[in-house]
């Protein structure tokens, strides 16, 4: 079941549509499952204290743009692992403030 955070999009097919972040989190709380974040930027401001591990494609080439992912502080987080593909390395860190 997928839940999404939104003020103006109603409930459809496969997700639940929740208005705020804190209540979205509730609601996830309750299928007793992992909760995975997927964005935007705000999404990630508010929660990326609260992870427990973060997943991370770091793209090698430069592209304009104008949203970002939040600085983070990386000694609070340790490099579990990391993958290189071609145009971008995946990277897997466990939050060491958290587990």
């Amino acid at each position: 079941h997928n839940i999404v955070v939104s003020a103006s999009l109603s409930g459809g097919e496969g997700y639940e549509v929740c208005r705020t972040l804190d209540s979205a989190m509730e609601r996830a709380g309750d299928y007793g499952r992992d909760i995975f974040y997927l964005g935007g930027v705000g999404i990630f401001e508010a929660v990326l204290d609260r992870a427990g591990y973060m997943h991370v494609s770091w793209i090698k080439e430069d592209y304009a743009g104008d949203l970002y992912f939040p600085e983070f502080d990386e000694s609070a987080w340790e490099l579990l692992s990391i993958r290189d593909f071609r145009e971008f390395s995946h990277a897997l860190y466990r939050n060491l403030n958290r587990t």
